[in-house]
């Protein structure tokens, strides 16, 4: 969801399934307002503490090499990852 759209969305109320885009600007809204919202995927910080735990326990991997984008949103996932792989150890 792109954010003129984004703005329109917060004066209606109607579903959104699936919106494109960071799902933490939908988590930084108080939860009244995205009661019709539906988030189809988790987010990179959700995708990377799984993966790496997986990693870690089902295939004892000691390294994970790691592409993100380099903005917030990658940078998030990429913070996540870290710590997910500091506490496997």
């Amino acid at each position: 969801m792109l954010t003129p759209t984004r703005k329109r969305w917060r004066s209606r109320v109607f579903p959104t399934v699936w919106p494109l885009g960071n799902p933490q600007v939908f988590a930084a809204q108080p939860k009244e307002k995205v009661r019709s919202v539906f988030m189809a995927y988790p987010d990179y910080v959700d995708e990377a503490q799984f993966l790496v735990a997986q990693a870690a326990s089902l295939e004892s991997a000691k390294k994970i090499a790691v592409f993100f984008q380099n903005d917030d949103y990658g940078k998030a996932g990429s913070r996540a990852r870290g710590a997910e792989a500091k506490a496997a150890r």
